[in-house]
């Protein structure tokens, strides 16, 4: 750093200084003047840049994160997505008017404000599209119009269903327009009845499309002068939202999966009790709530009760849903098929009947489930109970909703009760001992098998591209030594330090990372496929070796049979037959029925028995049991075996 101006460097900047002299990005501005304290120029500024590229772009590690598409959009949120206030080409208008609506259909008792809010009280805001009329309601909504200093004649207000032309032409009279007022401009505050201009519009578009719509209003307020000349430009507005609350997106919660915060659908508890009847915590064995995810119900009792766990503490409606069948996370949030019950509750919390029991409701199950009258003793009927929260949305005019989880509720008639006296009674057993001489456990692969490498041959410098340690010493890919060392060489690399790591008949263990997550899914791909390829394989060799043994020896004992006439003589001697064949052929060694490749893969401990019953010399079979009870099949077999 041959410069005889160091000295005018500050601490902070002398070492970035040096490290960008050394690696050609700065070079002074002669042999021995470096002028510290100067401006750069943009010259100077794109030479700088494109120094450090050509310095460093051969030595820069990149990571290509896999990330999922985002989920397509359909049109109309691509439209609610818009920001027509960013639009490079959107107007602009010398308005001298704010408008601002109330959030909920009472007067706000607060100031204009431009932000929204999430509140439970009515409020003014300035947000396009911020406010809901609800036809439900009573339909009528104020507005604040605020023109500042300005000292205006008069303040017409406009509704229209089409967009504002935003200039003043024509602006008495805009396309679409539905209703307009004149107020003085004493009273900034002011009430729109939207019941004049939308009820019939809105029913026809119910009756024509059956659900939940809403409906885009545009209000704005325009300052005049005494000859009724707006003043300025009347501006675009603001959106209005009439009609229904529409539901939103299911509200998320953070959880942490495999060691990773994420997102999830949020969801809460819904608890009952085990038993029938009121849970008032009383006697002897009192009905509590639990947290259960099957619960029965006797048909002959009236009630059962419901209680809401953990729900978002700004639910402002929860509603209990009961279907025929189960809910499926694609079914409808309000109308899930097979539903035969539905309940709205809006005000929290639920008052506590019994102890322990806030936010618990009652359900009348008869009032959808089958009388205990026409149900047999021992009939049952499965019913999936489940709850909605809805939550405020950051969405004006929609609600977000979280799920409960789902309780299954079996509904049955109880059976008559039957007293059984018990007695004592011994059989003779002729099932012969079976005693275990040796037993080979299986011998799983270690679950780690796809991360064990040998080498094989020595490796050349390009081949290693990620970290080997042993735990207390580490080797890395080649860029990393040349950065400390420019003299460090592809050729010392390999024989210096590479191949003392990495020499022939060396054991590696490989583990991937997040940042090896693309060549590590390729290899381990590769891996499973190339073993998977011969799992089928043997399979469908093992499979077909199995039907084929078994049809073979049920087509001779067939044929054998069908030779007799036929009755009850032709049924019995099949199944004596097929007894008398799987005891001759374990007799000899080889097992009645071959095992397929399926059945190998899920053995339990009932096809280890069978197996040794067979292999001691007795088929181990419902037949069995069949000859042993049936004696008049039995002794139409002997006799005839006699008489042959």
């Amino acid at each position: 750093f041959p410069f005889k101006d160091t000295g005018k460097i500050t601490s902070w900047a002398l070492d970035a200084m040096k490290f960008a002299y050394q690696n050609g990005v700065i070079k002074g501005t002669s042999l021995d003047t470096i002028d510290p304290l100067s401006n750069t120029t943009r010259e100077q500024g794109i030479v700088l840049v494109k120094r450090t590229y050509e310095s460093f772009r051969t030595s820069i590690n990149a990571t290509l994160r896999m990330e999922p598409p985002p989920p397509l959009m359909t049109e109309q949120d691509k439209f609610k997505n818009l920001r027509f206030k960013e639009l490079l080409n959107a107007p602009l208008y010398d308005t001298k008017l704010s408008i601002y609506v109330a959030t909920s259909e009472s007067k706000p008792l607060s100031k204009p404000t431009d932000k929204f809010q999430v509140t439970t009280g009515s409020m003014y805001i300035k947000a396009d599209a911020g406010a809901l009329v609800e036809s439900s309601g009573n339909k009528q909504r104020y507005f604040y119009a605020d023109y500042g200093i300005l000292n205006p004649y008069a303040i017409v207000w406009q509704v229209s269903k089409a967009t504002f032309n935003g200039f003043s032409t024509n602006w008495k009279n805009p396309p679409g327009l539905v209703a307009s007022g004149t107020i003085s401009p004493a009273s900034k505050e002011f009430v729109i009845d939207f019941s004049k201009f939308t009820p019939l519009s809105i029913f026809s578009l119910r009756l024509s499309i059956k659900t939940n719509s809403q409906q885009i209003y545009y209000v704005r307020a325009v300052p005049v002068d005494k000859n009724m000349n707006c003043i300025g430009d009347p501006g675009e507005g603001i959106r209005v939202l009439y009609g229904d609350k529409l539901i939103g997106s299911a509200s998320l919660a953070q959880a942490t999966i495999n060691g990773k915060k994420v997102f999830v659908p949020s969801s809460f508890e819904i608890w009952t009790t085990r038993g029938d009847g009121d849970p008032t915590n009383h006697g002897e064995f009192p009905v509590k709530f639990e947290h259960l995810i099957e619960a029965g119900f006797n048909s002959a009792d009236t009630s059962k009760w419901f209680q809401f766990k953990g729900f978002n503490a700004n639910a402002v409606k929860i509603i209990l849903q009961i279907a025929v069948k189960p809910f499926a996370s694609n079914d409808s949030v309000e109308n899930p098929p097979g539903l035969v019950y539905s309940k709205s509750y809006t005000s929290f919390p639920i008052p506590a009947k019994w102890k322990d029991s806030e936010n618990s409701v009652p359900v009348n199950l008869h009032d959808f489930a089958p009388a205990d009258s026409t149900l047999k003793a021992g009939d049952s009927i499965p019913y999936y109970v489940r709850a909605v929260a809805f939550i405020p949305s950051a969405t004006p005019g929609s609600l977000d909703y979280s799920i409960s989880e789902t309780v299954k509720l079996n509904y049955h008639k109880q059976e008559d009760i039957t007293i059984y006296t018990w007695k004592t009674v011994s059989v003779p057993s002729f099932i012969p001992e079976v005693k275990i001489v040796h037993y080979e456990p299986v011998q799983w692969q270690d679950p780690n098998w796809a991360h064990y490498y040998t080498v094989y041959r020595y490796p050349i410098w390009n081949e290693l591209n990620f970290m080997v340690t042993d735990g207390t010493n580490s080797l890395y890919p080649y860029f990393y030594y040349f950065m400390n060392d420019h003299s460090m060489t592809p050729e010392r690399y390999e024989k210096e330090i590479l191949w003392k790591w990495l020499a022939p008949g060396s054991k590696i263990q490989v583990w991937d990372r997040q940042e090896d997550k693309s060549w590590w899914e390729d290899l381990w791909d590769g891996i499973v496929s190339f073993f998977s390829s011969i799992i089928d394989i043997i399979k469908s060799i093992t499979n077909w070796a199995s039907q084929a043994y078994a049809s073979l020896k049920s087509g001779i004992i067939s044929f054998v049979v069908s030779i007799l006439p036929p009755g009850s003589l032709r049924d019995g001697l099949k199944t004596a037959l097929t007894a008398l064949v799987d005891y001759g052929l374990a007799s000899i060694g080889i097992p009645p029925e071959l095992p397929n490749f399926d059945q190998l893969a899920s053995g339990s401990l009932d096809y280890f028995a069978k197996e040794a019953l067979t292999q001691a010399g007795v088929p181990a079979a419902d037949i069995t049991a069949d000859m042993v009870s049936n004696s008049v099949i039995w002794d139409d077999f002997a006799n005839l075996y006699n008489g042959m």
